[in-house]
């Protein structure tokens, strides 16, 4: 079960296992896959097509540029129109060294969240997909959808939304634990999310919190915990930007697992 979660992939919920990783590769000097993980909400407001697409067709390799292309069939459109069915795939079928090339396996059948740009036609680990199976989306559906909704009705004043992080103490395995916001006790939230708006310091330094949209349960602690705790990421890090947005998400089926990368309160959709 460990080893399993040490793979990474496109998925919300191991993006911090994939920090951690390329993290600890770079202080060895190995090359690996670097990528520049934006918010589900950022890449929502950025993209062009924001869809659930099925994978219809996987197609043989190209071994001179170790790539294959698969039909995606999009099956519930939320944003855009699109049009483009082949896609390109980074690897190979069978041999994906993510990590090290960015490559990104796919299976016949799989069912994925996706946000692409109008003509983009490539994908690879950096692409902004969330892989849906063994997830229940059907369960959270209708939660996702009002967020798209809130997203699609609110003006702000930039994109800028930043994952939730903060320093965490190592467990006896030397991977983070859970967050401040997941040890909160007896959270019976009737909002399914909560939006803020940070402002920071010429520093980056969390200076105040505004909540935007609340969870309706220990909105104050919720916000204590932000200002003291959130860490502004560097990829977020805007030395000219003094306001951020974050939206989190309560994922209660979390609450009896002990890994850092299944929190109960977060800022990734599952």
């Amino acid at each position: 079960m460990l080893l399993r979660r040490k793979i990474i992939y496109k998925i919300s919920k191991m993006k911090k296992i994939f920090f951690f990783i390329i993290f600890f590769l770079s202080q060895i000097n190995i090359f690996a896959c670097s990528c520049r993980f934006s918010s589900f909400a950022k890449d929502y407001l950025n993209s062009d097509i924001v869809a659930i697409a099925s994978v219809k067709n996987v197609y043989a390799n190209n071994y001179s540029e170790r790539t294959y292309k698969i039909d995606l069939e999009f099956q519930k459109v939320y944003k855009g129109k699109p049009e483009i069915k082949t896609y390109i795939v980074s690897g190979l079928i069978g041999e994906v060294y993510m990590m090290a090339s960015c490559e990104i396996p796919f299976s016949k059948g799989g069912k994925y969240l996706v946000f692409f740009e109008k003509d983009e036609n490539t994908i690879s680990l950096c692409s902004s997909i969330y892989n849906l199976d063994g997830i229940n989306y059907n369960q959270n559906k209708s939660n996702i959808e009002s967020i798209f909704k809130f997203l699609d009705t609110n003006k702000f004043d930039n994109n800028e939304f930043i994952n939730y992080f903060e320093r965490t103490k190592l467990d006896k395995n030397s991977f983070p634990k859970k967050n401040s916001l997941s040890k909160i006790k007896n959270f019976s939230p009737s909002n399914f999310f909560a939006v803020y708006k940070i402002f920071v310091d010429s520093e980056q330094n969390v200076i105040s919190v505004e909540p935007i949209s609340k969870f309706g349960d220990k909105d104050e602690n919720i916000n204590e915990i932000i200002q003291h705790k959130l860490i502004i990421p560097d990829d977020d890090r805007k030395t000219d930007n003094n306001i951020y947005y974050l939206i989190l998400t309560y994922k209660p089926e979390n609450k009896k697992s002990k890994y850092f990368d299944n929190e109960t309160i977060s800022s990734s959709l599952y």
